[in-house]
């Protein structure tokens, strides 16, 4: 595997680890308190910043390892849906908690942009 694959399936797990941990930054351990309180909040999570994230390293994992073409397919799909909604839950986040606990959801819109630049290398 080439190091532009390696780089491509490190963004694209980054992606999906951040996309797990980012929904706990403005609440912290009281999120899960509010997944109870509102369900609705935990499937906009799981919708909006989790599965994408999932997808989008299920995608790399597929174009880069296993060298399928159907993984870039699935890593384009997510990764722009990410990266259209990142701003949108930027901005609700930067309105409701401030700009400080905001900035880090911008990330995995930024790590995705790198997994879908990385995807576009034809196969060695």
């Amino acid at each position: 595997m080439t190091s532009i694959r390696k780089l491509e399936l490190g963004c694209g797990a980054a992606t999906a680890v951040l996309g797990l941990i980012l929904p706990f930054r403005v609440n912290g351990m009281h999120t899960f308190d509010l997944f109870r309180s509102f369900p609705s909040l935990l499937e906009d999570t799981l919708i909006f910043s989790i599965c994408p994230g999932l997808v989008v390293a299920l995608g790399a994992y597929m174009h880069a390892v296993m060298q399928k073409s159907w993984g870039r397919v699935l890593l384009w799909i997510a990764g722009i849906f990410y990266v259209i909604l990142s701003p949108l839950v930027f901005l609700s986040d930067a309105y409701h908690a401030g700009w400080s606990k905001a900035l880090p959801g911008l990330t995995p819109a930024a790590l995705a942009i790198v997994t879908l630049v990385l995807s576009r290398n034809t196969f060695p």
